[in-house]
């Protein structure tokens, strides 16, 4: 998927590829929750669905998706999603 318009001299990454993934189940505490604290043992897909894979099939509930980004520093990004299932939160440098 390519942003439009399209600004040449704009570098864009995309994050495509396998991610650190974490299946954390229902009842979670989001407000309390630490992103940084959660083991992410497992890889997936991204873009996918976890709950298409054999693993978690049907389940429902809250994942975390971990993966690295390397920018210059003090030079303005933006992230732009394709798509999200029902909602998400964005963590960068563990800052919401």
């Amino acid at each position: 998927m390519m942003p439009y318009p399209h600004y040449p001299r704009r570098r864009i990454h995309s994050l495509d590829g396998l991610w650190h993934f974490a299946w954390l189940g229902e009842n979670v505490d989001l407000e309390n929750l630490n992103p940084k604290a959660v083991a992410c043992p497992e890889r997936m897909s991204v873009p996918g669905c976890f709950d298409a894979t054999p693993a978690y099939a049907g389940k429902r509930g809250t994942a975390v998706y971990r993966t690295t980004v390397q920018t210059t520093p003090g030079t303005p990004g933006l992230l732009t999603f394709g798509a999200l299932g029902m909602w998400a939160r964005v963590y960068v440098d563990g800052e919401l």
